[in-house]
This record gives structure tokens, sequence and C-alpha cells, in this order.
């Protein structure tokens, strides 16, 4: 039922409101009473984390930001931040009466910041992760699907677990969190992620997309960290340098990708980094230009025929499209001082 609420019904409704008043209608259905009626069936537990991972944080309903601005702003008001800050667990009574009434219970919330973040509890991969952990003490060995929830959360907040939120400009921008990332690869073995078949893969992807932000955003040494551990879980002896893996691990992803979908990826790196710096934060801004720079050799290494003018001149253009857009995003009143100009 909270399945169909949250997919079939929100389907019916053009409306992104009404939208996200059935996803919640699902969340409540699941949250408030299946899990209050049976506490200890774990995959109750991965269903509501992932409505979270994938109805409120996935890419492909045409609502999505409208969802995620949406929740933002509800687990502002729950448990309190101001415009670009992000959210952190507190204590007082007010607040534990207020994630009470959303499920949320402030030692799991602390043990989630304690072990994987501190995270920002304004993203709903946060709140899968939450609910993994939740169902995880119920999992049956061979079946441990929160698990595979958690790490697929952490992926995701590698890529954009930090979070610029200014609903009055209707901004909302997501940033990688290099912590986690960190903190994730030096977890994974501790937790024996790559031991189970279910999830072995997800583990892997996680260290893999680790490695490459770490590398693209000037942290050798803890994406080399990344990089032993990927060697260590397929057995290999390695003996590839860094750049030389980060190289072959963006030629796997984008081989059989077109070059305009090629090229619609790396403009949108563009724009974020461009976006960054607008908002007065070079260094995130100069990471997405380096990511955006590496996808876009790898395009070129994959047609065989190295950089021509041609590709030079395709550069360009989609820098300055980038530029341009990251313009249209960023309201004036929300640039820093100095930087106007992204």
């Amino acid at each position: 039922h909270a399945w169909n609420l949250a997919y079939n019904i929100t389907a019916l409704f053009p409306d992104p409101a009404d939208r996200w008043r059935w996803v919640n209608n699902g969340i409540r259905l699941l949250r408030d009473e299946g899990i209050a009626a049976n506490p200890s069936d774990p995959r109750l537990y991965w269903e509501l984390g992932w409505l979270y991972a994938d109805k409120v944080a996935g890419q492909w309903d045409p609502a999505q930001l409208y969802y995620r601005a949406s929740f933002a702003s509800e687990m502002t008001l729950l448990m309190g931040a101001g415009k670009g800050e992000a959210v952190a667990v507190r204590r007082d009574a007010g607040t534990i009466l207020r994630l009470a009434s959303a499920g949320l219970l402030p030692d799991i919330l602390a043990q989630a910041d304690e072990t994987y973040g501190p995270l920002d509890w304004r993203l709903p991969e946060s709140h899968a992760l939450y609910w993994a952990l939740r169902g995880r003490p119920f999992q049956k060995p061979d079946s441990p699907w929160c698990n595979r929830l958690v790490w697929a959360s952490l992926i995701e907040m590698v890529r954009g677990g930090a979070l610029f939120f200014d609903p009055s400009a209707r901004l909302y921008l997501r940033g990688p969190r290099l912590d986690i990332a960190v903190k994730g690869v030096r977890r994974c073995e501790q937790e024996g992620v790559f031991a189970a078949p279910l999830t072995r893969l997800v583990g892997e992807q996680f260290v893999r997309e680790a490695m490459v932000w770490l590398y693209a955003f000037k942290r050798e040494t803890e994406a080399a960290e990344a990089m032993a551990v990927l060697a260590r879980a397929s057995g290999s002896g390695g003996g590839a340098t860094l750049e030389t893996a980060v190289r072959q691990e963006l030629s796997i992803r984008l081989k059989g990708v077109d070059r305009q979908a090629g090229q619609n990826l790396v403009e949108g790196m563009l724009t974020r980094g461009f976006m960054w710096n607008a908002l007065g934060n070079s260094e995130i801004g100069a990471g997405f230009g380096r990511l955006a720079r590496l996808h876009w050799e790898a395009l070129i290494s994959l047609s065989g025929s190295g950089e021509t003018e041609a590709d030079r001149q395709a550069w360009a253009e989609v820098s300055q499209r980038a530029r341009l857009q990251a313009l249209r995003e960023v309201p004036e009143a929300s640039r820093a001082t100095g930087n106007g100009q992204p």
C-alpha cells in the first residue's frame, strides 16, 4: 500500500505539491503503522529507506527537485538550521519530541553521524541511511539488504552530501563530501562489505567513487588509500598508478556513452562548479572543474583520435554555456562578495 501511494497514486497528479503529499502518505503509512506493528521486520525498514533513496532523492520523477526542496524545508523546521547550514542533531526536549513525530531516534541519528558523517539531515539520502541502520539489527546474515542500502546511500553522499539551500532564492545546490568518502573507505573492510555478494558490488562502487572524487579534488593520498582497498578486495596486486586507475575507471564508465550525452554530463559538472564559485566556495568549484576535465579527456581518449582543434573549440563552448547557466541559476543577491562572475 505504501509503495502504491508513493508511486502509482502520485503519478496521477501533475501538481508537484499534490505529488509530494502522496509520497508523504506512503512514507507515513510505512513509518507510523507498518513498522510500529512489525518492529522486527527488516524489509519494512529497507522499503522506507528505499522510498527516500529512490522516490524523494531519485533522478527520474519530474517533481524531484520539488521533493528535495520541500523535504529540506521540513527538516530545517524540525531540527533547526539557517540558510546554507547543515542540519545537526540536537538533544533539547523540544527537538526530541519533534524528531519522535517523524520516527527519528536521536541515538540512531548520532550513531549515523559518528560512524559515517556527520550527515546533513536535510538530505533524503541521510534518511535512507538512517532507516537502513534501524533495520540492520533484524536482517538475516544471508540477506543484508539494509547493509546494501547504507552503502548505496553513502555513494550518493560522496557525490552530493554537501548542500547549499536557500528557498527564498529557489537555490538547491549539492556538492561532494570528501570526509564521508575518506571515512567510508576506512570502514568498508572493517564492516565486511566485500564479504557478502549482495554488498560486494555496492561496496566496490563506493570505493571507486571515493577514489575518483578524492583524486579530482587533489586529495591524492586518500585517493591512493581507496585504490589500495580496491586492490585488496579484488585480490590483485595493483601496480597501476593512481592517475592511471582513475582514468581507467572513467573510461569504463563512459564506454558506450555517445558524445552528446558525454558533453552534457561534463557541462553539468562545470555548471555546478561555477555555481559554487559564485557562492564563494572556490575549492568545490575548482574540484568540479577538474572532475569535468577528467571526464572530458576520457571521452576524447575513447574516440582514439587524440584531442583535436574541434575538441578544444567544443570544450570552450561547453565551458561558456556552463558559465552562463550558472549565472542564471545563482541570483545576484546570493553571490559572494567579489564573485559576481563564476
